[in-house]
């Protein structure tokens, strides 16, 4: 047969051992380390302003740098709108119309024409167009104005006969 063994009861908390901590001392770094180390750290928070300053300014770059590209791209667009008005509104047909009903011109009678003669180059800078193919003065409404060394006939013969282009003089 067993017999339990009777155990004492406790009236309090059994007491702990107190042990003696080790008191950790505080290290004091003397004074030039703390003033070293105080500097090192001003130094790592300038470099950090510093570069963030710089990233703001390439940011700051970018974005007007996308601004004057939008502002190409708009002037691109109206340069081939108005392009195309002037186009349109110096066509032959658009300024014979206006000629005739707004300003009440009309259409010389073949009576009324003078022909001018004029020589021109065989070789056209132009283009390469022959002479022949050409649409404007004949030779000989040229070759008349050059002959009377009037220079306002002159510069609008050659204004004429190479469509836009004044020559020289």
């Amino acid at each position: 047969m067993v017999v339990a063994q009777e155990q004492p009861y406790y009236s309090s908390l059994p007491k702990k051992s107190r042990r003696t901590r080790k008191r950790t001392r505080v290290h004091y770094f003397p004074r030039r380390e703390r003033l070293v180390l105080t500097g090192m750290v001003l130094l790592v928070f300038c470099a950090g302003i510093l570069v963030v300053f710089f990233y703001a300014q390439v940011l700051a770059a970018g974005y007007q740098l996308n601004q004057v590209k939008k502002q190409l791209n708009d002037l691109n667009i109206e340069t081939k709108a108005l392009t195309e008005n002037v186009a349109r509104l110096s066509s032959l047909e658009r300024v014979e119309k206006v000629a005739t009903t707004r300003l009440g011109m009309v259409k010389p009678d073949t009576s009324q024409m003078i022909l001018v003669k004029v020589d021109l180059p065989a070789a056209d800078s132009g283009g390469g167009a022959r002479l022949e193919e050409r649409s404007g003065p004949p030779p000989e409404a040229v070759a008349a104005a050059q002959e009377k060394n009037n220079w306002i006939i002159q510069a609008l013969v050659r204004l004429v006969a190479g469509r836009g282009d004044p020559g020289p003089g």
